[in-house]
């Protein structure tokens, strides 16, 4: 549907309002408050939130020219640069629960590196740059299965990551510092990743499956979590979670789309029926936002964000600002954004996390990269 510039302006205004509330919580060291993961209830540092509000007021700034955006950006990012954000070297530390990966696997490493490189490429902050190319040439790749392993914040080589929205996203990432890089080598992991992807997913009623497979004795060696996956991947509990996040996998493949619109692999079949394939379901199953903080769609993943953004990318749509379709966005900030707080914080179980998660719309509003 197209949108009236009048109403998106509408929108500006809430990442800037949004933007402007937030940085009033911003600590000395730069750092955003943590949240918890969402439904999943993990424990996080400052670093995911600091990366999501980092690059919402670099779009702020962009649209106000108010230098105090700037400022709060850069501040944001020389935290993530601290000793806080990386204790070891080059990765990340994301999540505090000692049962799970410090990292947070590779999504938590991607959303950091994306916002090093926007806004160390935006207001020409080598350090930044440079911060985001080491944490890329500190995670590995497996050239067997093409795929990338999970990172360790010891830098050790640890199983490949079996998480389908994770390897996409990113792959996404990594496939833009390629090009930003001109690293020839780093592109082509990309591509071969994403030229064999189509045979590592399953679909259960036509809804793409959390976990991938390699369906082969060596993706059970490097991962035997692999194995179980692909024993339980029609249960109740997979299918919720692939459901929860649908729209998240639309979002990841249209930001690869996005950040690098002009190279080749965008007119792979199989990435398009992806894409496509699950915009469809998304559109027929998502149609009705749920307001249950429990569920991983609208209240953990900006559903409504995150099914625009795709339409916009994979739609043959515009991708200009007077081209956004509205109705998604609408769905998204009518149940969870507070009109008076100037927070996505409603109707959800970490207020936190969703609340910096405005990233996503800024993302969509931010039609120059």
């Amino acid at each position: 549907m197209t949108c009236l510039i009048s109403e998106n302006s509408k929108l500006i205004t809430t990442i800037i309002e949004s933007s402007s509330h937030a940085i009033e919580t911003q600590a000395r060291d730069g750092s955003m408050q943590p949240g918890h993961n969402g439904p999943w209830m993990h424990e996080e540092t400052c670093t995911r939130n600091t990366s999501y509000w980092a690059y919402t007021y670099l779009v702020a700034h962009k649209f106000s020219g108010n230098k105090k955006f700037k400022n709060a950006a850069i501040k944001a990012c020389e935290y993530l640069l601290s000793e806080n954000a990386r204790p070891l070297g080059d990765l990340f530390y994301c999540r505090k629960d000692k049962k799970m990966n410090s990292t947070n696997g590779l999504i938590g490493q991607a959303w950091v590196i994306e916002t090093l490189l926007k806004v160390g490429d935006s207001y020409q902050q080598e350090s930044l740059i440079d911060a985001a190319k080491s944490a890329l040439n500190s995670i590995s790749y497996n050239e067997k299965l093409n795929l990338w392993h999970t990172p360790y914040l010891s830098g050790k080589i640890s199983s490949v990551s079996n998480t389908l929205n994770q390897q996409i996203y990113f792959t996404s990432v990594t496939l833009y510092a390629a090009l930003l890089f001109q690293d020839n080598k780093l592109e082509a992991k990309c591509i071969n990743l994403l030229n064999n992807l189509g045979s590592k997913i399953r679909y259960v009623e036509d809804i793409p499956q959390h976990k991938i497979s390699t369906t082969n004795l060596k993706g059970y060696l490097y991962n035997p979590r692999i194995l179980y996956a692909d024993l339980t991947y029609k249960s109740a509990f997979w299918k919720r979670i692939s459901l929860g996040y649908l729209s998240f996998i639309i979002y990841a493949l249209a930001l690869g789309k996005k950040l690098s619109s002009n190279h080749s692999i965008w007119d792979n079949k199989e990435i398009n029926t992806l894409a496509i394939k699950s915009l469809i379901s998304a559109e027929k199953i998502l149609s009705v936002p749920t307001k249950d903080p429990s569920k991983f769609e609208w209240s953990y993943n900006p559903t409504g964000f995150e099914i625009a953004f795709g339409l916009m990318n994979f739609n043959n749509a515009s991708k200009s600002i007077e081209n956004i379709p509205t109705e998604w966005i609408d769905k998204q900030l009518h149940n969870h954004y507070c009109k008076k707080n100037k927070f996505m914080c409603l109707n959800t179980n970490d207020p936190l996390v969703l609340s910096a998660r405005i990233s996503e719309l800024a993302q969509i509003l931010d039609t120059d990269i």
